[in-house]
Parts: C-alpha cells; structure tokens; sequence
C-alpha cells in the first residue's frame, strides 16, 4: 500500500498538491493524484413517456433531432419491454442519421439531468407518419422481445452506452434541428411495446 505524500507548493496562501509516494525501482518517486470531477457537459434525456408499438417494421421508433446552436452526442439507447410478444422473437434495431426531419408522430420534449443547464432546443418524436430521410447507418444491434417478459424478469431489450469502445467519438449531430439520428426497428412484431430512452450531451465547440 503506498503512502500518502505531498509537495509544497507556495503560490497564494501556501497551497499543496497532493501526490502518492512510491518506490520504483529503489527510487522514490511522487506520483500526482488525479481525481474525477463530476462531468459539466450539460445532459439531457429523451424517454417515451407511453409505449411504442413494434407492429411495422422499419419504423423509427425514436428520433432525435439536434439542437439549432450546439453540436449533440448521443451517449447511450435503452429499450425495455412493456407488453408481452405473441412469441419470443429476436429483433434487430439500426441506428441511422437522418438528413431531414420525420413529422406526424408523437412528440417528446428532451430535459436536463441537471436543472441548473440551459434548456435544449433538440428534441425527440416517436414513430413518425412521415420519416425522416435516412443517411448513414451508424450501428446495428438485436435484442429479444419475450412472450412471458414479466415471468421471465426481462430487463433489457436493448441497452448501448456510446461509443462502445470507450475512446471513439460518439454518433453526433451538427448544429441545426433540421439534422438527426433515429433507432429503427427492422423486424416487426404485432403485439410487443416497448419504452426507449436516450442520453445526449449538448457541446458548445465546432
């Protein structure tokens, strides 16, 4: 176990630096420690506040568009089960960019996890009558419906923290509401529902 150290440091009112002291090689060295702040890149959530049907296929069963000043990060998809399927049946999702906005289906304010940052002008909808223009395809996953989901336990349909290596830039979208990103379903089932949340952050550099 290391011990604790640290070095003066005189500027203002005599601050110090905090380091860790160890040994490496018979030589004594202080190692700086570094802790996590807590994040201050404003947060918001877009979730359905009723449940979605699964009953058409390549449906956008969420779309969200990006906000007309600042560039948005999709940070992570859930999808959970509400109603039974008729059968356990796989279904395969896309995430997709959209070059233009879907109308005609239900709206979804995006809200701030941290109720002192700014409102946001980005904003999520639910299964449009009209879809958006699909563009580039930017994931594909699957996930099982079940018949018996309560019995079963079932948590998670579908549950994606992006990017999914850590280190990669996340699916983002430039500036502007007329831009988006939408989670299709490919595969249809006719008595499924399921409730979809995504997590973005707003930046305010180009």
């Amino acid at each position: 176990m290391p011990d604790d150290s640290y070095i003066q440091v005189n500027e203002g009112a005599d601050r110090s630096v905090s380091f860790v002291q160890r040994s490496k090689a018979s030589n004594t060295v202080e190692e700086t420690v570094v802790v996590s702040s807590l994040p201050y890149i404003p947060t918001y959530v877009v979730s359905t506040t009723t449940a979605v049907a699964l009953a058409t296929a390549n449906s956008h069963v969420l779309q969200v568009l990006g906000s007309t000043l600042n560039r948005t990060l999709l940070r992570s998809l859930e999808v959970t089960q509400l109603a039974n399927a008729v059968a356990s049946t796989r279904v395969a999702f896309q995430l997709l960019r959209v070059t233009d906005a879907g109308t005609g289906g239900t709206a979804i304010t995006a809200n701030q996890n941290d109720p002192v940052d700014p409102e946001t002008t980005a904003a999520g909808m639910t299964l449009p009558s009209s879809k958006g223009t699909e563009d580039e395809l930017l994931g594909t996953w699957t996930g099982t419906v079940l018949a018996a989901a309560a019995a079963a336990g079932h948590d998670y349909v579908l549950k994606v923290v992006l990017p999914e290596d850590g280190h990669s830039k996340p699916p983002t979208i430039a500036a502007g509401a007329t831009t988006g990103l939408v989670l299709k379903n490919i595969t249809a089932e006719p008595s499924a529902t399921l409730h979809v949340r995504a997590t973005f952050e707003e930046v305010f550099w180009a």
